[in-house]
Parts: C-alpha cells; structure tokens; sequence
C-alpha cells in the first residue's frame, strides 16, 4: 500500500502537528513578505543610528597675475550638518520603535498561522 501512496503523489509517512506547523510558517507568502518587512525596518533602524558624515573641503589659489600684493590662497573646511545632529535621538528611538513593531506584527501572526495549521490539523 505504501508504494501505490507514493505512486499517486501521496507522502509515504503523515506529518504531525508540530510539523505541519512548522511547514505552514516557513512557506506562508504573508509571513514571508512579514519576514522581509522585518529585516528592512531592521536596516533602517540600523541606519538611523548612524551619526551624518562630516564634510572636509580643502581649495587653493594661485594668481595668474603676477604683482606685490598677490599670494598663494588655501582654505580648508569641516562642515557638519547640525539638524541631523539634534533630531538623531528622536529619529533613532522612531526607527527602532519600528522595527520592534514589525518584529510583533512577525511574531503575531506566526502564532496566528500556527493555531490555524492546528485547527486544520485537528479536523
């Protein structure tokens, strides 16, 4: 009997519970989509937590026209950007708030898959 089962596209051996669970949250396209939305709010809470770029600028000048008065110029210059700087507590805590909500959103409904497969199970 098992080799007409196998024949007919059958499983040679019956899942239990927990494995038809575990099947259900690993092929589920919504959690895998939810999956994904985790891992982006994760790299953007990531990136919120990065402090901006400093910015160095560096010229020089040399005059064509030769006189007394005329010199080589240069200028260096460190800019950073302070708004950035200020609103970065704010917009780290925002991102990571995030990427906590959408782990929860994650978890809950694995667990609501999981008690689904269940109750089919059962039936």
């Amino acid at each position: 009997m098992p080799v007409q089962a196998a024949q007919h596209g059958a499983p040679e051996h019956m899942l239990d519970m927990t494995q038809v669970a575990i099947e259900a949250v690993q092929r589920s396209p919504n959690l895998v989509a939810l999956r994904r939305k985790s891992d982006v709010s994760e790299a953007q809470a990531l990136a919120a937590g990065l402090l901006p770029d400093p910015q160095f600028s560096a010229s020089g000048d040399h005059p064509t026209v030769h006189g007394a008065d005329l010199v080589n110029a240069y200028a260096l210059g460190l800019s950073e950007d302070l708004q950035t700087l200020l609103t970065y507590p704010s917009r780290s805590s925002a991102a990571k708030a995030a990427a906590d909500q959408a782990k929860l959103d994650l978890l809950w409904n694995e667990w609501q898959t999981i008690e689904q497969a269940g109750a089919l199970y059962a039936q």
